[in-house]
């Protein structure tokens, strides 16, 4: 982080108050991308899943018991930093019309609403915005007035970088454009500094299950829950 062609970028971030470890991790990426390291994986160094390695779905039905009980220590998480750009949609993709007038937002508190109606609970929906989205999407969760609870913290961003000679990209007509979003697996880092994943630990929550805003058919399935629970994983994909 010492390198002198990224002073200009931790002080422009450190203006913005962003939290030293996002510093750090921009640090890290650009000093790769500055090397000429490459973010992709070649295919031939992965290893192809084989048969019995994972378990199926059917196998974990006897779990499902289980997961109902730890639905009641669950939240249903959603990544909402996209805009509807390539929608040719001006604003958040989650305000997007999916079906029938309603949104993808609409779609997604509603399923969350059947859910905790349904099994008599009160999860929660947590929603990762964007400083591109949030403003847009706390104004349009006002109408949901009889939903459960609904959180959201927004997610560190990432000053945008010239291609040509790797210096901060400059904007002065709308200082906006000199940012990005820091993407979907800036999820773990921007939930622990925003301190909404230390509220949710103190509310005695222990999972979360996550997807994208518009992945309507992504769902919370209380048997793998309950695998997870009951043998103490920490992660699933």
């Amino acid at each position: 982080m010492n390198s002198n062609s990224l002073v200009p970028f931790i002080r422009k971030m450190r203006f913005e108050r962003l939290p030293e470890a996002a510093i750090e991790l921009f640090a890290r990426f650009y000093e790769q991308m500055a090397a000429g390291s490459g973010s992709i994986i070649p295919e031939s160094t992965l290893t192809p899943v084989e048969p019995g390695q994972l378990e199926s779905l059917e196998n974990l039905q006897p779990y499902r018991a289980q997961g109902e009980e730890a639905l009641e220590k669950t939240v249903v998480a959603k990544l909402n930093g996209g805009l509807g750009a390539t929608m040719g949609v001006d604003g958040p993709k989650s305000l997007f019309e999916a079906k029938e007038g309603l949104s993808f937002l609409d779609i997604i508190t509603g399923q969350v609403r059947h859910m905790n109606r349904k099994r008599g609970l009160d999860m929660p929906l947590l929603l990762m915005n964007s400083f591109f989205t949030d403003p847009a999407t706390t104004e349009a969760l006002r109408s949901y007035l009889d939903h459960a609870p609904i959180f959201s913290f927004v997610q560190h961003k990432f000053p945008k970088v010239l291609a040509a000679t790797l210096e901060p990209a400059l904007a002065p007509g709308n200082r906006l454009l000199e940012w990005n979003p820091a993407g979907h697996g800036d999820f773990l880092l921007s939930i622990k500094t925003s301190g909404m994943f230390e509220r949710l630990v103190n509310a005695g929550y222990r999972y979360l299950f996550v997807s994208n805003i518009d992945n309507l058919s992504a769902r919370l399935d209380s048997a793998i829950l309950g695998y997870l629970h009951s043998e103490r994983l920490d992660f699933d994909l």
